[in-house]
């Protein structure tokens, strides 16, 4: 009863943010459309390991506007910008809010007890404001690029207990669908990373600039850097190849996680998508602890400092709706010596105004 009691809160709290604040309500009319994601190690057949990020869930609502609406989130982000000199201003602008959770897991579900040599349950509740400035070139000069810069305030609390409520309802529901004795209930989540519940902050900036733009074929370089409960740095190319009819930032690659893609407006479109990123980790709450005290942390020396990251998906949208399917791949985050690595699937669906 706690539990969704919690949640109950962070959702109104959510709602008094996004939708009932009179900045809020002055940008109505820019409104561009929402989105749900969710990521699942479930949706990968024979990779259904169940352990490393196990779950992810985001609800985001984007608008085409001047910054001017959506409260303390982007009046955060604007205030910070204009200290480090990110764009704040753009002849192409969109920005929007997302509510998501992150979940992470050891693979011994069923220990209660601490496990001190796989990694630490952590969990993240968040709100993220985002600002995404795109510049684009003359179709008529092959020396000219289009160009994405973006930017990203972030207002977490680690540690609660809903991503235990969440996993152990998923768990049971199937098993109850499948008759079988697996998935297990999640016994451990009391050593979780903060436990009981811990704020925390994240500050993104990215970068993108496309390489070769063709009819059904583009190919982009992006890029990242990252200060807060995770402080890290990405460069990394994506390719998309098919019916295209929209800039290569709608490609909706790990948006829960650290995507910067906004989606595409009144296109009708088919193609298939692969990214790549080689991550440089400086810190990791979520595996080194933050300020309070947790039952099981890495020290820097016993994380990996370089993690590469990959995608491959397929997008289909049309003037009202946008849908992708996607399997993603991380290269293994502890020192350890079976050099473990995770696969997860991600479904996007995207609506329109």
């Amino acid at each position: 009863m706690n539990s969704v009691t919690n949640l109950t809160r962070l959702l109104l709290f959510a709602a008094s943010i996004l939708g009932l604040s009179p900045a809020a309500r002055a940008a109505e009319d820019t409104f561009a459309g929402w989105a749900v994601y969710l990521d699942q190690d479930f949706f990968i057949p024979g990779k259904n390991e169940d352990r490393d990020y196990t779950m992810g869930f985001g609800v985001e609502w984007f608008w085409e506007a001047e910054p001017k609406a959506a409260g303390f989130l982007d009046n955060a982000l604007s205030f910070i910008n204009d200290h480090v000199g990110a764009a704040n201003q753009s002849s192409k602008f969109q920005k929007s809010l997302l509510f998501g959770s992150l979940a992470f897991t050891p693979e011994n579900l069923s220990e209660p007890n601490p496990i001190f040599n796989d990694r630490p349950y952590a969990s993240i509740w968040y709100l993220s404001g985002k600002r995404i400035a795109i510049k684009e070139g003359d179709d008529l000069d092959p020396k000219s690029r289009d160009t994405v810069s973006g930017s990203e305030f972030l207002f977490g609390v680690l540690g609660t207990d809903l991503s235990e409520t969440f996993q152990t309802e998923f768990h049971q529901a199937y098993r109850s669908i499948s008759y079988t004795d697996e998935p297990v209930d999640p016994l451990g989540w009391d050593n979780q990373i903060s436990n009981g519940g811990e704020p925390t902050l994240r500050y993104r900036l990215s970068f993108a600039q496309s390489l070769l733009k063709e009819k059904h074929f583009d190919l982009a370089y992006t890029s990242d850097i990252s200060l807060g409960y995770q402080t890290n740095a990405s460069f990394g190319v994506q390719v998309r190849y098919g019916l295209l009819d929209s800039g290569f930032w709608t490609m909706p690659y790990d948006p829960i996680n650290r995507g910067s893609f906004i989606p595409a407006a009144e296109s009708s479109e088919l193609y298939l998508w692969a990214a790549y990123r080689t991550r440089a980790i400086g810190y990791d709450a979520l595996l080194q602890g933050q300020f309070r005290s947790s039952n099981v942390t890495f020290s820097s020396s016993e994380i990996e400092h370089l993690v590469y990251e990959s995608g491959i998906g397929v997008t289909y949208g049309n003037r009202f709706f946008q849908a992708s399917l996607s399997a993603s791949y991380k290269s293994t985050e502890l020192k350890r010596t079976d050099e473990r690595s995770h696969f997860w699937g991600g479904i996007v669906f995207t609506w329109r105004r």
